[in-house]
């Protein structure tokens, strides 16, 4: 039993480490980028993917008859439209930064999952909670 049960763990543990070195499990990697990086990336092309940055103020528009909000995501380079159905979290307000989690549309990137991110202990205040409702 002793040579036979050695055996099979080592082919059990030589398949997992050839599933992941020939890429296993490639469908869920979802990266992390910013406006600028997704821009100039062959990931704008309908794959999923983490987009992180701050919401410009004055962008978001939040509507009135169901859960649905449209803003611009930014950083220094670039700016992204983003549609996000669902409902809005309670600490979302512009000027914060936020990972939204989707893919590219036609003319939005429409964000299936929206996170705000906690600001910095060491800021000295959080931007007024502005929206304009839609």
């Amino acid at each position: 039993m002793g040579t036979k049960f050695v055996i099979g763990v080592t082919i059990i543990l030589g398949a997992v480490v050839l599933f992941f070195l020939s890429g296993g499990l490639k469908g869920g990697k979802v990266f992390y980028m910013t406006p600028q990086e997704f821009v100039n990336s062959k990931y704008n092309n309908g794959e999923r993917v983490r987009l992180t940055g701050r919401v410009r103020i004055g962008s978001a528009k939040i509507s009135n008859d169901k859960p649905e909000l449209y803003f611009i995501l930014e950083d220094e380079e670039a700016t992204i439209p983003i549609h996000y159905a669902g409902n809005v979290p309670e600490s979302f307000a512009e000027g914060l930064d936020v990972v939204a989690e989707g893919r590219m549309g036609e003319n939005f990137f429409e964000a299936k999952e929206l996170i705000v991110k906690c600001p910095s202990k060491y800021e000295s205040r959080l931007p007024e909670k502005k929206t304009e409702k839609k």
